[in-house]
């Protein structure tokens, strides 16, 4: 079988028809393009609680703003914002703003 591979870059077209459809074909899935089976893995990921930062060094996201999009699926994202606050109801603060002097 590797012997049939043709030498030097594979294109997506050629990886989907050769490689991609047959594996799902013989794993007996539903075909679906790989970048939309990818997009689904990481947002399962995530709702798991996977760190951001697991899934950006997994899917090889240079950029961690790319990765950022699966944010909103944390499961407790904002429960943790919420409970820091909270936290800090009564804390004193820290830096205060500065009163201009007039003029």
């Amino acid at each position: 079988m590797l012997a049939d591979l043709p030498l030097g870059p594979v294109s997506d077209g050629h990886f989907r028809t050769r490689v991609w459809y047959p594996a799902i074909k013989a794993a007996g899935i539903r075909r679906f393009p790989p970048r939309i089976m990818r997009h689904t893995a990481a947002s399962w990921l995530v709702q798991d609680g996977v760190p951001l930062y697991d899934v950006q060094q997994l899917l090889g996201h240079e950029d961690y703003a790319t990765t950022q999009r699966y944010a909103h699926l944390a499961p407790d994202a904002h429960t943790k914002v919420l409970e820091s606050w909270s936290r800090r109801l009564d804390a004193r603060v820290t830096h205060e703003r500065k009163e201009a002097r007039p003029s």
